[in-house]
């Protein structure tokens, strides 16, 4: 039952490391088509 706890944890973080890199490559898109307005200022 607890070998199961790892594998959770490296799958969330294999998720959010997946859903990071689409936002980055997202954002770079938008810069290189100079669609600056779509993007949210932080």
């Amino acid at each position: 039952m607890m070998d199961s706890f790892p594998q959770a944890l490296i799958i969330a973080f294999r998720e959010g490391m997946e859903a990071f890199l689409i936002i980055a490559i997202l954002l770079k898109f938008l810069d290189k088509t100079n669609n600056r307005n779509l993007k949210k200022s932080a």
